[in-house]
C-alpha cells in the first residue's frame, strides 16, 4: 500500500496463525532494495538484526564503498547481522548491555529514505510476528532520524543520556503532515495521549506490550463518552502482571487475545504491533500512531524508540485492513462479558473502486470517469453511497442502484454530449480528479467509508487500475498499460472482457418490411450473451425517435432468447412478446435501435441500412455482439430470411442446463430476549432442479463452516430449510440445527456466504445493522438479484419473521 501521494509505502507482515504459514515478506526486498541502491549512506538503527537478506546487502554496500554505520543493543551483539558486518569492518555502537534497551527499528540511507516501523529485521519477526514496516521517501524524514542517530552513534548517547533533537518533529510527506517523537527524550507517551484526545467516533488498537494505566484511563473515558474503543492484546504478554488487558475488560472495553500462534517454542506467534488507529474510516482526522514504542514505563523513559503520527485516510486504511486481519483471528478477552462488536464490517462489503481515469486526452470533465465492481458474493444497493474526493466528499451520490455480484459500473465526469444517455453522469456537477496526485473515496450511506485509492503523476489518456484487476484487498493502484492492457476499460475487465456479472443482451435479430403489410409482424428479437440472469423491469427499447417498449419482466437466463413484436398474436414464435406502446415502428430506409438498462443508461445500440421486404437484419455472428447487422440470408449457416425465436439456422437456442440455485433468503441475527438457540438462516431452491447440499457449507465473514451439509441433504425445487444455531425447533418447517453449534450472526453487521463442496460462492448476503426481533429477508422473496431489508418492510411481507414460510406466511 502507498499514501502521501506514493511519499509512502507500507509494509506488513504475513504470520499466518500456525506454524510454517508464514508468508515470505516484501519488505525484506524492499530494504534490501534501497541498500543495494545507496551511494553514500547507510545508516542502520536496529534492535536484533539476523534477516541474511538485509544485512548481506548492508555488508556488500561496506565492500563497494558506502559508509555503513550501525547502531543496536549491547544484550544482541550476538546476533548473525552484527557479526557479518563487524567482520566487514563496520564500527558498531552498542548500548551497553545489561541495561534498557536500544530499541529502535530504523535505517536512513542516502539522507533521503527511512524506513521505520515495529519489525525487527529477523526471520521471526518477518516470517511468524505481526508486524508493520513505513518506507518514507523523505530528506525532512532521514534529516531527523539522522539527528537522533548522531547522538548514540557519534556520542555514544543511549536513554536518559540524550537531548531533544533541534530538528521540528513535524514535516509534511507529500501532501500530509507527519510527527517523529523519540524515547525517552520527547516522552512520547505524551504524544499518544494527546492523539488520542482528539478521538470523536473510533479508537481501535493492536498492542505488543501495554501497561500505562494513564493511557488505559484515556481509553476507559472515551468509552464512557460513547467513542467506539477495540483492542487486540498479544496473548504472551497479557499474562504479565501489569498489563492493563483485564482491567480494560472488567471496565466493559471489548478487548480481545490475538490469534496468532505461528510459534517456535518462544519465538515468533507475537502480535508485535504497537498501532493505535483514531477515527479511521471516517472524516474526523483519521489518525495512525506507530513505531517501536510499547505503551509502558519502560519505553517512555529508559529506552531508545521512536514513536510517528500519521494523518490521512490513506495511511489509516491499509492499517485498518491488518487490524481487522489480526481482530478476525483474535479471540474476546475472558473478562469482557458484552456482546462483542464488529468494528471491520464495513471493509467486508466487496465494493471496490476499480479503475480511474483523471487526466483523459482533450478536455478532462465530462470524460474522467471512476469504475465500481462488486466483488463479492452479495447485491448490494448503493442508495445513497457516495464518491468524492479530498476537497468534496459528494462529488457523485448514488440513487437506488444495485449492484449485482461480478458487475460494475461506470461514473462519469458528465454526459456526453452526443450520445447524453450513455453514461452515469456525476450528480455533483463533475468528478474534478487531480492529474499531479488524488484520492477517492467510497463511502456508504452512512458516511462510513468503504474504499479508498490514491495515485499520483497521471498520464494523458492512460487509466489507473487496481492489481490485481478486481482485488478486494489493498489500495495498489498501477498505470492500466502496466497491467499488459490497452489504455482503459471502463465496465470491463483489464483484458477487456466483461465482467461476470455484467449483463451481455445482443439485439441479435430484427425485421423492419415485413412481406405484406408491416404491422403485427415487425420485431426485435433480443438474446442473452452473458454468464448470468439479466431482469429486464425498467428497461427500454426504442428507436431514433423515441421509446416503443418499457420491458415489465422477464428475467432472461443465460442463453435465452425473447422476440418483442409491435402486436398481435404469435404463439408460434418461442418467448414472444408484444410492444407496451403497439408499435416499434421500424423505418424501411434504415433506423437505430436502442436497449436502455433501467439507470437509463445505453445498454447496446445497433444500426442498419434500407430494407428488403421479408428480409430481417441479424448480427453477422448469431447470438454475438458483432458491431455489424447483415442480411439474415448472409449469415453462415442461415436457413431462410428470417428466425424469430430461433438460430439463424432455424435451430433452437440452447438452453442452459438446469439451474442449480438456492439463496439465502431469511437471517435473524438479534432474537428478541437471548440469542443462543433462536438464530436461524432460511435457504430457498430456486433453481430448476433438487439439489443435493452434502459438503455446502455455510459461513459468516470469520468462519466458513458454521454449518458443513451432511451427505442426504436434499432441498427440493422451491422449498426452504432453516439452520438454527441450535435447540428444538419442530415447529418450524425444515428446520435443522447448525454442525457447529453456533451461527454467530452479528447484530452490528456481517457477510453470509453460502459454499459449494469446491468453496465457490452459491450465494451471499450482506446485512450493517439488525433489529432486535426482526428478520432480514430479500427485499423480494427468495428473489436473489435483491438485498435484504427488515422483514417487516419487504414486499407483502407479514410480521416480523417467517422462518420456513413465505414472507406472507404462506408455505412454500
Amino acid at each position: 500500500a502507498t499514501a502521501a501521494g506514493g511519499a509512502a509505502t507500507l509494509f506488513f507482515t504475513r504470520p499466518g496463525t500456525e506454524p510454517g504459514m508464514g508468508e515470505d515478506p516484501e519488505v525484506d526486498d524492499a530494504v534490501a532494495d534501497a541498500i543495494n541502491q545507496a551511494e553514500f549512506t547507510v545508516d542502520l538503527c536496529l534492535y536484533e538484526f539476523k534477516r541474511e537478506l538485509v544485512y548481506q546487502a548492508a555488508v556488500n554496500a561496506a565492500l563497494r564503498g558506502v559508509q555503513v554505520r550501525f547502531v543496536g543493543d549491547g544484550d544482541e551483539i550476538e546476533d548473525t547481522g552484527y557479526q557479518a558486518l563487524a567482520q566487514a569492518g563496520v564500527q558498531l555502537v552498542v548500548r551497553p548491555p545489561k541495561q534498557r534497551i536500544m530499541h529502535n527499528k530504523f535505517a536512513v540511507i542516502d539522507a533521503r529514505r527511512v524506513f521505520t516501523g515495529s519489525m525487527n529485521y529477523t526471520d521471526t519477526g518477518m516470517l511468524m510476528n505481526n508486524n508493520h514496516t513505513v518506507l518514507l521517501e523523505s530528506p525532512d524524514a532521514a534529516d531527523l532520524y539522522a539527528e537522533e542517530f548522531q547522538q548514540m552513534y557519534d556520542l555514544a548517547l543511549f536513554g536518559p543520556g540524550k537531548e531533544p533533537v533541534i530538528h521540528p518533529r513535524q514535516f509534511n510527506l507529500g501532501d500530509r503532515p507527519v510527527e517523529v517523537y523519540f524515547s525517552p527524550e520527547d516522552r512520547p507517551i505524551e504524544q499518544l495521549r494527546r492523539a488520542l484526545s482528539t478521538a470523536d467516533h473510533s479508537v481501535y488498537f493492536m498492542i505488543f506490550s501495554f501497561t500505562d494505566t494513564d493511557v488505559a484511563a484515556d481509553l476507559e473515558a472515551l468509552h464512557a463518552q460513547g467513542v467506539e474503543v477495540v483492542g487486540v492484546f498479544d496473548e504472551s504478554q497479557a499474562r504479565g502482571r501489569y498489563s492493563v488487558d483485564e482491567r480494560l475488560a472488567q471496565a466493559g472495553l471489548p478487548v480481545f487475545i490475538d490469534g496468532n500462534n505461528n510459534a517456535d517454542g518462544f519465538a515468533g506467534g507475537k502480535l508485535h504491533h504497537k498501532v493505535m488507529l483514531i477515527d479511521v474510516g471516517t472524516d474526523s482526522d483519521p489518525i495512525v500512531v506507530s513505531g517501536s514504542f510499547n505503551w509502558s514505563n519502560a519505553a517512555n523513559l529508559y529506552n531508545d524508540e521512536n514513536l510517528v503520527i500519521y494523518r490521512g485516510a490513506d495511511f489509516a486504511l491499509p492499517f485498518l485492513e491488518e487490524f481487522c486481519a489480526v481482530l478476525e483471528v483474535a479471540t474476546p478477552h475472558p473478562e469482557y462479558l458484552l456482546e462483542v462488536p464488529d468494528p471491520c464490517a464495513a471493509l467486508r462489503v466487496s465494493v471496490r473502486i476499480n479503475e480511474v481515469l483523471p487526466n483523459p486526452e482533450g478536455t478532462d470533465g465530462p470524460e474522467e470517469f471512476v469504475e465500481l465492481v462488486n466483488a463479492g458474493p452479495s447485491p448490494m444497493d448503493l442508495a445513497g453511497w457516495t464518491l468524492g474526493d479530498l476537497t468534496s466528499p459528494e462529488r457523485h451520490v448514488f440513487d437506488s442502484v444495485v449492484l449485482q455480484p461480478g458487475a460494475s459500473i461506470v461514473v462519469y465526469g458528465g454526459p456526453n454530449e452526443a450520445e447524453p444517455d450513455r453514461r452515469v453522469a456525476s450528480a455533483g456537477g463533475g468528478l474534478s480528479l487531480n492529474n499531479s496526485s488524488e484520492t477517492i473515496t467510497l463511502r456508504d450511506a452512512t458516511g462510513t467509508v468503504i474504499d479508498q485509492i490514491s495515485w499520483a503523476n497521471a498520464a494523458s489518456g492512460v487509466a489507473f487500475n487496481r492489481s490485481p484487476d478486481g482485488a478486494t484487498d489493498g489500495d495498489v493502484v498501477v498505470p492500466h498499460t502496466d497491467l499488459g492492457a490497452a489504455a482503459m476499460s471502463p465496465g470491463r475487465r483489464v483484458d477487456g472482457s466483461l465482467w461476470p456479472g455484467q449483463p451481455m443482451i445482443v439485439i441479435n435479430e430484427l425485421l423492419p418490411n415485413p412481406d405484406g403489410t408491416d404491422a403485427g409482424e415487425e420485431y426485435i428479437e433480443l438474446v442473452n450473451a452473458g454468464t448470468g440472469v439479466v431482469d429486464l423491469s425498467g428497461w427500454t427499447l426504442g428507436d431514433a425517435l423515441e421509446v416503443r417498449h418499457i420491458f415489465d419482466g422477464p428475467r432472461l437466463a443465460p442463453g435465452d432468447v425473447l422476440v418483442l413484436f409491435d402486436k398481435g398474436e404469435h404463439a408460434d414464435v418461442p418467448n414472444a412478446l408484444v410492444s407496451s406502446t403497439g408499435s416499434l415502428s421500424l423505418n424501411n430506409t434504415g433506423d437505430t435501435v436502442t436497449l436502455t438498462d433501467v439507470h437509463g443508461v445505453v445498454h447496446t445500440q445497433v444500426e442498419y441500412g434500407s430494407a428488403v421486404s421479408g428480409m430481417a437484419f441479424n448480427q453477422s455472428t448469431d447470438g454475438q455482439r458483432t458491431g455489424m447487422l447483415v442480411f439474415h440470408s448472409l449469415v453462415e449457416g442461415a436457413a431462410g430470411n428470417l428466425s424469430p425465436g430461433r438460430r439463424a439456422d432455424g435451430g433452437l437456442w440452447i438452453p442452459p442446463p438446469p439451474m442449480l440455485k438456492v439463496v439465502i433468503n431469511e437471517l435473524l441475527p438479534d432474537p428478541a430476549g437471548t440469542d443462543t438457540g433462536s438464530e436461524y438462516v432460511e435457504l430457498v431452491n430456486v433453481g430448476d432442479a433438487d439439489i443435493d447440499l452434502a459438503g455446502y457449507s455455510l459461513g459468516d465473514a470469520t468462519s466458513n463452516d458454521r454449518h458443513v451439509f451432511a451427505g442426504g441433504s436434499v432441498l427440493p425445487v422451491g422449498q426452504a430449510l432453516v439452520i438454527f444455531d441450535k435447540g428444538e425447533h419442530a415447529e418450524v418447517p425444515g428446520a435443522i440445527n447448525s454442525s457447529s453449534g453456533s451461527l454467530s450472526l452479528n447484530n452490528t453487521g456481517d457477510q453470509i456466504t453460502l459454499y459449494r463442496p469446491d468453496g465457490t460462492v452459491m450465494d451471499g448476503v450482506a446485512y450493517d445493522s439488525a433489529r432486535e426481533g426482526v428478520a432480514l429477508t430479500r427485499s423480494a422473496d427468495a428473489d436473489p438479484l435483491t438485498v435484504l431489508v427488515d422483514h417487516d418492510t419487504a414486499q407483502g411481507a407479514v410480521g416480523y419473521k417467517s422462518p420456513g414460510l413465505r414472507n406472507d406466511g404462506s408455505p412454500w
